[in-house]
């Protein structure tokens, strides 16, 4: 071949090798193409389409196995299953015993209504390799799909018996069981995680927690945890499950004993006990407290919470009413002035012991809340004004609680306003307007409305407390826009009536019931056809309960209900009706009857569900 020749022929070459290698480039970019689109059809649930692009790819590279599974899907999709049972066997015949393959077909016989067929391949599939614990994961799953749990659950317990690991596969066979709603079943192989390994105590409570908030999941629960547990007695992981069921179902007589048990065994030193011991007060189980914490007190003294227990006993002794043996539980029928009398000794018993901790315990934390308690026991029992906010002005003074002398604060704001100190009550609570926390500011806010609506400042009131009943998730958000919309509907048409209402309405919360019922009394009288007129005889039948004057309460309570029939509170006077027959008369037919009346003339009122309930107790009902 001649020189120029060549030069002619290799640029040619040159040529038809780049070409070749464009086209082949442009047809793999092609076939990626399809396959996208492919994939965007099947997204989109087009199952013809993504099966009319699959089966000429698949066909042009059937060894690709992305290619296949696509084209298999959208068979199965199309419940076309003898053609995706066809191309998985043709897939079989490079690899026969493949237990994937064999797992989906045993899933395509069952699909097509085949189960025998199915058990059959499902078996081959964990039977090629008996000793894989993967095997059987995979055959399980593919029954997953199917929702054939127990049938999973007996693949899982297979492989547990061929490997001869008794945990194996506990996660999985517990999740199965608690879709089946065998919840003691899931129960028991979540406790056999736990007592082969104890640190997973919290990871099996935690998925405990999606069984127990259902009260029949709760007591299988309950059940399967105390029978394994009796078996193990000495296992505290198993203990402080137990404890925490019992919790959750509210039997806290028997949380307390596994928490003693815990103690004992954890060698605790009381520890537990005093844990308990809080629990139970903030779920204001007094009596269960008080319990535990007298054992802590009497079993170690000298623990470093000892003080602590000492107050946390007095105060479920303060909630539960029996602050000492020697005060016996108010009998029924006993005079007004006897129970007055035995409520101011057990508040002298109560301020005793709370200043014996102040003086055991002087300059600490726990001084600071008993000297709080003090404060509010002269205040809320003994209605001591000077002597509570002494005691209150000394606790803000401590370094111990910034929460504490907030507390106090308001406390103190508050006998300003039971002494009619009102500027005084007004300043205290200015103080408090930048706290950190929202729900203390709204208070404050709505607090100071308060104090402007009853100096008769109705205009301010009504912009304090505007924003306040204007978010429904505000947790003053009722009795704001209560109190807004109150002086919205009476300031315009009697803003001396308004006045005068607010004035009594001071009064009651002074505990100056009778000037307050003299005054709510001329409200009525000298505004006979204001709307806040059937508001003042509903104050007015609450005072003259207070007062003792129930037959004078009764007349009240029944004109707002009988007489007042534009009126939106004859509900609400039916059912102080009701109370009074019930609790202080002592009547439980005409109890009743105020009762019905509610459910009769007010079926819609928020009064109607106690109502029924205070019937059904009244009649002895077992609902």
């Amino acid at each position: 071949m001649s020189r120029s020749a060549k030069h002619c022929f290799f640029p040619f070459l040159i040529g038809l090798v780049l070409f070749a290698s464009q086209s082949g480039l442009a047809q793999v970019d092609d076939m990626q193409l399809k396959f996208r689109l492919a994939q965007s059809f099947e997204q989109a649930g087009d199952w013809e389409r993504a099966t009319s692009i699959y089966e000429p790819l698949y066909a042009a590279d059937p060894q690709n196995y992305m290619l296949f599974d696509g084209l298999r899907r959208c068979y199965v999709q199309l419940k076309e299953y003898d053609r995706a049972m066809k191309l998985v066997n043709d897939r079989l015949l490079l690899n026969p015993q493949d237990p994937v393959l064999l797992s989906s077909l045993g899933g395509l016989y069952y699909q097509k209504g085949e189960k025998s067929s199915a058990d059959s391949i499902w078996s081959l599939a964990v039977s090629t390799q008996p000793g894989n614990a993967n095997l059987y994961r995979l055959v399980a799953s593919q029954m997953m799909e199917m929702r054939l749990y127990e049938e999973a659950i007996s693949i899982y317990q297979k492989a547990r018996t061929v490997s001869g690991q008794p945990l194996l596969f506990a996660d999985e066979i517990a999740v199965l069981y608690g879709a089946l709603m065998q919840y003691g079943n899931a129960t028991r192989e979540y406790i056999g995680i736990l007592l082969a390994n104890p640190q997973q105590l919290s990871y099996v409570q935690s998925r405990l927690s999606g069984f127990v908030f259902r009260p029949e999941g709760l007591e299988e629960v309950l059940g399967a945890t105390s029978e394994v547990a009796t078996r193990h007695s000495e296992s505290v992981p198993l203990k402080t499950l137990l404890a925490w069921l019992y919790m959750e179902k509210k039997e806290f007589a028997a949380a307390y004993e596994e928490y003693r048990a815990i103690d004992r065994l954890t060698r605790a030193n009381g520890q537990e006990i005093f844990n308990f011991a809080q629990r139970a007060s903030q779920e204001q189980v007094f009596s269960i407290a008080a319990r535990a914490f007298r054992e802590f007190i009497d079993r170690y003294p000298a623990n470093e919470l000892f003080p602590y227990a000492r107050f946390g006993y007095l105060r479920a002794l303060e909630e539960t009413g029996k602050v000492s043996a020697a005060i016996p539980q108010e009998p029924r029928g006993k005079s007004q002035t006897a129970r007055a009398a035995e409520s101011q000794s057990e508040a002298a018993t109560l301020i005793a012991q709370y200043e014996a901790i102040i003086r055991d315990y002087p300059n600490t934390e726990v001084a600071a809340q008993a000297l709080y308690r003090v404060g509010v026991i002269r205040h809320d029992r003994l209605f001591e004004l000077d002597m509570a906010r002494d005691a209150f002005e000394r606790v803000r003074s401590l370094p111990y609680s910034p929460s504490l002398a907030t507390e106090a604060t308001i406390r103190i704001a508050e006998v300003f306003v039971q002494k009619n100190m009102l500027a005084d009550a007004r300043r205290e609570y200015e103080g408090l307007r930048q706290a950190p926390l929202e729900n203390l500011r709204d208070n404050v806010s709505y607090q100071i409305g308060r104090l402007q609506y009853y100096q008769g400042e109705f205009d301010s009131a009504r912009a304090t407390l505007q924003p306040l009943s204007a978010n429904p998730n505000k947790d003053l958000a009722n009795d704001a826009l209560h109190l807004l919309y109150f002086v919205q509907e009476n300031q315009s048409p009697s803003v001396a009536g308004l006045k005068e209402y607010a004035r009594a309405d001071l009064l009651v919360r002074q505990q100056k019931y009778a000037e307050a019922l003299e005054l709510f009394n001329h409200v009525t009288k000298q505004y006979p056809m204001a709307l806040l007129r059937d508001d003042a005889l509903m104050q007015i039948g609450e005072l003259l309960t207070i007062l003792g004057r129930l037959d004078d309460a009764i007349t009240t309570y029944q004109s707002v209900a009988d007489d007042h029939t534009e009126s939106i509170l004859r509900d609400k006077a039916l059912m102080a009706l009701g109370q009074i027959f019930e609790l202080q008369k002592r009547d439980p037919q005409r109890a009743i009857g105020a009762y019905e009346q509610i459910l009769v003339k007010f079926p819609s009122s928020v009064h109607v569900e106690e109502a029924r309930q205070r019937i059904r107790a009244l009649r002895g009902d077992s609902l």
